[in-house]
């Protein structure tokens, strides 16, 4: 493609030689324009085009050298070959400091000048090839330039992108910026099913359509985020609730059509900054978390969360003696009830996710220590349900980890009832259990702890000597003992109050029992050093 060449200089015989003696046809470039001064070209430049242009760096009105940096600061990609005298070889450092490509001394040698400008052609091929090039990579740079901003913090992703939107042609000038995740929720079962040409053929589709549904945004961009897509959108002048209106209004059409895809939307929360969206991803990701308490829910949005409660359930030991309760009854439906009820429990108290995976694991870890100690082989337990155990992450709702243990405890309480070995120290837990939940009753003892286990109270009797050694009358007092030092230890209650709480008729027998057991009176525990 030909080159379109200016040559200047005041000296009209060195003007004549250049254009004349110099073989254009053979380098492939066009002179359009012949000035004996500088002072249009900056106009030349401005209206026409320019490749090269070869001028004295000496002139009247404006120097070959303040032309230079003018037209440069136009169009950087002119190649300027200044003309010099000896002398001026400080002005020619200067120019090539500036971007000047070249220049040649005087007297000019107009082959080596030939090459220069051969070289100079060549070099705007080669700038071209390379300009190609980076338009090319532009979708790979605004990719990147997306996950950078949405994985670094404002400040750090502010100082190392803030001239990038200029040059990627991106307007992030909007008064409020929103960040939504679309989570693709059956996208491994959809590649198995249709194979990764037809997967992939439509979920371009799905893209296309988001594409469609907010192609009037300033800005909306969809980034891949392993099985989710990652939409940034800003809308001008629209408010922080006009965007997030308008967000859902796009987002539901496109969740009916995609039919084939079952897809969960977080739309995280407003932000004025374009360069504050990572906090509006990370809540937009905090948002489809919360999905895991509500999966019926396709839509969640970050404002209408419910403050997180990360509370420690300090209810937690006497709710798994209940569990365990019935294990050891093998009421299954009961169990069934009441873990439905606690399920209900921690939804509206807005346990974290966290906090559920806790209080789960650990009652679990109770129930299989209890049958640890109860002589059951876990080694019997099924291979699939254990599989989960101490891997609850696994589960993609609440719903399927309370599932899960239910399963765990309704297979303790079927292995716990048909072992023989274990019947006896069945009974004695559920005598300990039944005593842990009802110390606090005066008329607590044997008759009523038998009814409660469906056995005579002579048969529980003998059962428990023979698996514990004790009986069960002392067992009654010593737990009530141990829960009055408690009360005595960490509460400010009298020693009235506590002999109620903790089941004595009277406080004077509440303080005999006391001495009897511990050895010194209830006052003296609570105030050792009086």
């Amino acid at each position: 493609m030909s080159k379109y060449a200016l040559i200047i200089d005041d000296n009209k015989l060195v003007t004549e030689s250049l254009k004349e003696n110099i073989d254009w046809h053979k380098l492939d470039v066009v002179v359009t324009h012949v000035f004996y001064d500088a002072l249009q070209i900056e106009e030349v430049v401005a209206s026409e085009t320019v490749d090269i242009i070869i001028s004295d760096i000496r002139m009247p009105g404006l120097s070959g050298l303040k032309m230079a940096k003018e037209v440069l600061k136009q169009n950087p990609a002119i190649k300027i070959i200044l003309i010099s005298a000896y002398e001026d070889f400080q002005y020619v450092q200067e120019a090539i400091r500036l971007g000047a490509y070249d220049f040649i001394e005087k007297p000019i040698d107009l082959a080596y000048l030939s090459s220069i400008i051969a070289k100079a052609a060549a070099q705007i091929d080669l700038d071209l090839q390379t300009k190609r090039q980076l338009e090319a990579s532009k979708p790979a740079m605004v990719e990147k330039f997306f996950y950078d901003v949405l994985h670094h913090a404002p400040a750090e992703a502010k100082y190392n992108y803030g001239d990038y939107p200029v040059f990627l042609s991106l307007t992030i000038e909007s008064h409020f910026h929103l960040c939504i995740v679309i989570k693709n929720t059956n996208a491994n079962q959809l590649k198995n099913a249709l194979g990764l040409q037809r997967y992939h053929m439509d979920l371009l589709s799905l893209e296309n359509d988001i594409g469609l549904q907010f192609a009037d945004f300033p800005l909306a961009y969809l980034l891949h985020k392993g099985n989710s897509l990652v939409l940034v959108i800003g809308k001008g002048r629209a408010s922080a609730v006009q965007l997030l209106t308008a967000a859902e209004e796009r987002i539901s059409p496109i969740l009916e059509r995609a039919s084939l895809f079952k897809l969960a939307v977080g739309i995280g929360n407003t932000v004025a900054s374009f360069w504050d969206i990572r906090e509006s991803y990370e809540n937009a990701k905090l948002a489809l978390e919360y999905r895991f308490f509500f999966p019926e829910e396709t839509i969640l949005r970050y404002q209408d969360l419910p403050p997180e409660n990360s509370t420690p359930d300090l209810n937690l030991e006497s709710k798994c003696k209940y569990i365990i309760n019935m294990i050891c009854k093998n009421d299954v439906p009961r169990l069934e009830q009441y873990l439905d009820s606690l399920y209900e429990e921690y939804l509206k108290l807005h346990i974290s996710r966290d906090s559920l995976f806790f209080f789960i694991s650990d009652m679990a870890g109770k129930v299989l220590n209890f049958l640890y100690k109860m002589g059951v082989d876990l080694a019997s337990l099924d291979e699939d349900l254990m599989k989960y155990w101490g891997n609850l992450k696994r589960f993609s709702t609440g719903q399927e980890v309370f599932q899960w243990f239910f399963r765990l405890c309704a297979m303790a309480g079927s292995l716990l009832d048909t072992s023989v070995s274990g019947y006896q120290k069945r009974l004695a837990s559920l005598v300990e259990n039944y005593i842990q939940l009802n110390y606090a009753n005066p008329d607590l003892g044997l008759n009523e702890i038998a009814a409660s286990v469906n056995v005579s109270p002579t048969h529980l009797s003998a059962a428990f000597k023979e698996t514990t050694g004790g009986n069960i009358v002392d067992l009654i007092g010593s737990t009530r003992i141990m829960a009055a030092k408690e009360l005595l230890m960490n509460t400010e209650l009298s020693i009235r109050e506590i002999s109620e709480k903790t089941g004595f008729s009277n406080q004077y027998y509440f303080s005999a029992c006391f001495k009897k057991i511990t050895g010194m009176a209830p006052t003296g525990f609570r105030n050792p050093n009086h």
